[in-house]
């Protein structure tokens, strides 16, 4: 995936962290094939559709390398004022949307985590 560009810093929507962690949390007990059938589905949605994702991946991205590390997150969950969760259930969260065990989350991966399906399908 090419670069998604630098942007100012803009604080990114708490929705997204807790779309992440409920994802994570989801999916602990459901097969892998869950997670790979949303990264399938998430590649074939039109641009329109994953638009403020891609911005808030974006705004997440920090280090413009296109993955989110730990840090990233954990820095913009205390920018969003999230702060039920703990450095360790961040890590554990990103364990969880890791399909590839970098030890980071992918674009794909985060969208498969925050795609807001029961809208996507209604």
């Amino acid at each position: 995936m090419a670069r998604l560009g630098s942007f100012p810093r803009e604080q990114i929507a708490a929705e997204i962290i807790d779309r992440m962690w409920s994802y994570s949390y989801s999916t602990e007990f459901n097969p892998r094939f869950r997670k790979i059938a949303l990264n399938a589905l998430v590649r074939l949605l039109p641009e329109t559709t994953i638009a403020n994702l891609t911005r808030q991946f974006e705004i997440l991205d920090t280090s413009h390398n296109c993955q989110l590390e730990l840090d990233e997150i954990e820095e913009g969950a205390q920018n969003a004022g999230v702060t039920t969760f703990s450095k360790a259930d961040l890590a554990q969260m990103v364990k969880a949307i890791d399909m590839t065990g970098s030890g980071s989350i992918f674009y794909t991966e985060f969208l498969a985590a925050t795609i807001d399906l029961p809208r996507l399908l209604a």
